[in-house]
């Protein structure tokens, strides 16, 4: 949102396809006992592909420049210090 670009926090992957890979995902980091983050970033369709009025889309580019804003602030993250 910082970039001006729309955000939202999210709890959940989004529907079945989605949430299916994110908990797949974290199963597998977990089992594997992989020393690594993963995540999930769900963006809209792009315009061209949306058939109903009033459903969310977003451009191509858009979008990219939010998954990098989004992935920038991540590793703003994880380089800080931790406390105590």
């Amino acid at each position: 949102q910082k970039e001006g670009i729309p955000a939202r926090l999210s709890n959940s992957a989004g529907t079945f396809l989605c949430n299916h890979l994110m908990y797949h995902v974290l199963h597998l980091v977990s089992a594997k006992k992989m020393d690594t983050l993963a995540g999930f970033i769900h963006i809209p369709p792009l315009p061209e592909q949306v058939t109903e009025s009033g459903r969310a889309s977003m451009s191509l580019e858009i979008a990219r420049l939010g998954v990098l804003a989004a992935l920038d602030s991540v590793l703003a993250f994880l380089r800080k210090p931790i406390a105590g």
